[in-house]
Protein backbone atom coordinates (compact mmCIF):
# COMPACT_ATOMS: atom_id res chain seq x y z
CA UNK A 1 0.00 0.00 0.00
CA UNK A 2 1.47 3.32 -0.90
CA UNK A 3 1.34 6.17 1.29
CA UNK A 4 2.36 8.20 -0.54
CA UNK A 5 0.46 11.28 -2.62
CA UNK A 6 2.99 11.12 -5.41
CA UNK A 7 1.86 7.54 -6.07
CA UNK A 8 -1.85 7.89 -6.14
CA UNK A 9 -1.52 6.48 -2.23
CA UNK A 10 -3.73 8.75 0.52
CA UNK A 11 -0.29 10.14 2.37
CA UNK A 12 -1.02 9.14 5.54
CA UNK A 13 2.81 9.40 6.62
CA UNK A 14 2.68 13.29 5.25
CA UNK A 15 -0.91 13.82 6.90
CA UNK A 16 -1.24 12.13 9.69
CA UNK A 17 1.66 11.02 11.18
CA UNK A 18 2.89 7.61 12.09
CA UNK A 19 0.94 7.21 15.25
CA UNK A 20 -2.46 7.72 13.79
CA UNK A 21 -1.32 5.49 10.38
CA UNK A 22 -0.41 2.69 12.52
CA UNK A 23 -4.11 3.46 14.80
CA UNK A 24 -6.00 3.29 11.25
CA UNK A 25 -4.15 0.15 10.15
CA UNK A 26 -5.24 -1.46 13.57
CA UNK A 27 -8.46 -0.56 13.09
CA UNK A 28 -8.62 -1.72 9.96
CA UNK A 29 -8.30 -4.99 11.66
CA UNK A 30 -4.50 -5.25 10.10
CA UNK A 31 -2.68 -7.57 12.52
CA UNK A 32 0.87 -8.08 12.17
CA UNK A 33 2.02 -3.88 11.46
CA UNK A 34 5.43 -3.24 11.18
CA UNK A 35 7.18 0.47 11.00
CA UNK A 36 10.42 0.26 9.08
CA UNK A 37 12.75 3.47 8.68
CA UNK A 38 14.76 4.25 5.58
CA UNK A 39 18.34 5.24 6.50
CA UNK A 40 17.47 7.98 4.49
CA UNK A 41 14.56 9.46 5.12
CA UNK A 42 15.29 12.56 7.38
CA UNK A 43 12.05 13.81 8.79
CA UNK A 44 11.46 10.88 11.09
Amino acid sequence: MSISLSQNGVGLDAILGKEKAVSMLKEACFANIEVKTLSHYFQN
